[in-house]
């Protein structure tokens, strides 16, 4: 099943790209980082921020290694050190759940 970003709001966005990294429910996670509440985060990015992308990041990575995508995820975690605005946040988010929908998830 496809994370879907056809939803106008991009907290949902967010919410529905951990739930599925994390393989989750809302705020099942070890961390507290799937629900959509996190997402407000994004509007001012900083090391909060940065934080809830390493981590999907991470965990992406974890469960794809030996993967060609590990390649592709990596450069997006670099793309995140140098994230300042909400809409380069919103960018990040959505390449990260076209690569995560591309692998399946």
């Amino acid at each position: 099943m496809a994370i879907d970003k056809t939803h106008w709001d991009t907290a949902m966005h967010y919410e529905e790209l951990a739930k599925a990294v994390f393989d989750c429910d809302r705020y099942e996670d070890p961390w507290g980082y799937a629900s959509a509440d996190q997402a407000s985060y994004f509007a001012n990015p900083g090391e909060e921020a940065k934080m809830r992308l390493y981590t999907i990041i991470d965990v992406a990575v974890y469960d794809n290694q030996g993967e060609d995508v590990v390649a592709t995820l990596l450069k997006v975690k670099e793309r995140v050190a140098k994230m300042k605005t909400n809409d380069e946040a919103i960018k990040i988010i959505h390449d990260l759940i076209d690569i995560m929908n591309f692998q399946g998830y």
